[in-house]
């Protein structure tokens, strides 16, 4: 997705046809009319069926253009006050922006002041005008998302829009539109190139694919760049890691990017880790053919690590950041790992394989380990497609989150609330560990079938020291979504890029 997005002044929006809209998005409470600062509207014959329900669109046509400026609104209800989230808020600037879409539109504008007058009017008073535009604005942008890398359908016919305008009325709301455009630029960037990766087949985005994926963004930011290959990863003792890839023709990466500005080279970094699966048969212990395919999207917190670094270079991040992408393919083949087999850790403790299909923990294992030796980090974040358990336990929207730290807990809630990517507390209770001991090693690296999602989070937590700040992101239910809905085509959603992009940039 190729859109420009931009502020501009409601006087400037339509002073010249190159730099105009073809159409304004406004909002409306149910069974109220439109805010006075367009009160034509109320005369149009298009509203007379119009509600003003959560979602409901209506589309006008300005009977007196040079009144307003523009020929075509589209104006999206927002329900009943007392109902407002901000999921209604997305959800109504995605279904206008998707309107837009189908009339194939090449540029349309959200009128900034509208929309958060019409907020303000009806009573939006519990969330500031900064996250508000924020979630309005990106949540339209985001709706303009397909993957048609593979479809042979040229993009005049697609009907791709070109820009989209953040618009204001009051030289006073100028800044925030600025602000707003750039941040919804930026996340944007990151979010489509996260989506664009997990979408992609697993014969094209590869280890190799991701490896240049990485670069790409090191090279257009100034990302410092390091990658251990196979021989570097068995070399080192991360045997854990090492029997993943065994399997495969295409072996394994470990991908290292380091952001660190000037004056926070010598910082204790943050670091973000991405289970990065290109493609997880399930290995000799394979998986069943049904939604197999889906398993394509088993590095989606490698790609939502990797969107972060696009995003939060582009914000011009304060902080030493140390992004990580765990990458390996999970094949069978002669020189597969076995259920049976023992391998030993980077960190010296020795791993029972009884289930060759727990390979995530696996590679993240040896890469905590890594993480905190090498870096020695104020934090760690990991994310990770880790367990049907946790969609089973939390559903398709949330993600679980594991914490050692309340503090961090309360903030990835909070955030997680503003920003889209909710996730819930899961326990890290020692005594659960017991499913996971083994006869014959340190551990084993499946369990029993109850409590899945902490038995493999309890499995992370023995590759780290007690005293490190860590938070392991469970996201198999939200990373990849058959249905779609408004805001999203079925298929990847980038859950966690902002998140993780909240943590490294406001998580004090």
């Amino acid at each position: 997705m190729k859109l420009n997005i931009n502020a501009i002044s409601w006087a400037d929006c339509f002073a010249a046809e190159q730099t105009g809209v073809d159409a304004a998005i406004l909002f409306a409470w149910e069974d109220t009319p439109p805010c006075e600062c367009f009160a034509g509207l109320r005369d149009a014959p298009e509203l007379k069926d119009f509600k003003g329900k959560a979602s409901e669109l209506a589309l006008v046509y300005y009977r007196d253009p040079e009144k307003i400026g523009l020929e075509r609104i589209l104006l999206v209800g927002l329900g009943d006050p007392a109902k407002f989230s901000l999921t209604v808020l997305r959800m109504a600037a995605a279904n206008a922006m998707r309107r837009a879409r189908e009339l194939k539109l090449k540029r349309t504008g959200l009128v900034l002041d509208q929309m958060l007058c019409t907020l303000q009017k009806g009573g939006i008073s519990q969330f500031d005008e900064t996250a508000l535009a924020r979630e309005g604005a990106i949540s339209a942008a985001h709706a303009l998302y397909k993957y048609d890398r593979f479809k042979t359908v040229s993009q005049e016919e697609a009907g791709e829009m070109e820009t989209y305008s953040i618009i204001y009325k009051q030289p006073t709301r100028r800044e925030l539109a600025e602000c707003t455009a750039e941040f919804v630029q930026k996340v944007s960037s990151g979010v489509c190139l996260t989506k664009n990766l997990c979408n992609g087949p697993s014969n094209v985005i590869t280890p190799a694919a991701m490896e240049a994926a990485a670069a790409d963004v090191a090279a257009r930011h100034g990302f410092k760049i390091s990658v251990l290959r196979e021989q570097e990863i068995r070399e080192k003792g991360m045997g854990a890691y090492a029997a993943v890839f065994n399997g495969s023709a295409l072996g394994g990466r470990l991908i290292i990017l380091e952001w660190a500005p000037e004056g926070a080279e010598n910082e204790a970094p943050l670091v973000f880790i991405g289970k990065g699966l290109t493609f997880d048969s399930g290995g000799i212990s394979i998986k069943p053919a049904a939604g197999m395919h889906e398993m394509k999207s088993d590095m989606a917190g490698a790609a939502a690590v990797l969107g972060m670094c696009e995003a939060l270079a582009g914000l011009r991040c304060p902080r030493r950041i140390i992004a990580m992408l765990a990458c390996a393919e999970n094949m069978p083949d002669g020189a597969a790992m076995r259920p049976g087999d023992i391998v030993t850790s980077l960190s010296g403790k020795t791993v029972e394989i009884q289930n060759t299909d727990a390979e995530g923990r696996l590679v993240l294992s040896d890469t905590l380990t890594y993480a905190e030796q090498t870096y020695k980090p104020r934090l760690i974040v990991d994310i990770a497609t880790l367990t049907g358990a946790c969609r089973v336990a939390l559903g398709g929207e949330v993600a679980g989150m594991f914490c050692t730290d309340e503090t961090l807990q309360e903030f990835a809630l909070k955030a997680g609330q503003l920003n889209g990517d909710r996730v819930w507390p899961l326990p890290l209770w020692d005594e659960f560990f017991d499913n996971m001991k083994s006869i014959t090693a340190d551990m084993s690296n499946a369990g029993s079938r109850e409590g899945g999602a902490i038995n493999a989070a309890l499995f992370l937590r023995q590759f780290i020291s007690r005293e490190q700040t860590w938070m392991h992101l469970d996201i198999a239910g939200p990373a990849y979504n058959e249905k779609g809905n408004a805001l999203r085509e079925p298929g990847a959603t980038a859950f966690g890029l902002r998140l993780l992009l909240d943590i490294a940039m406001n998580w004090k």
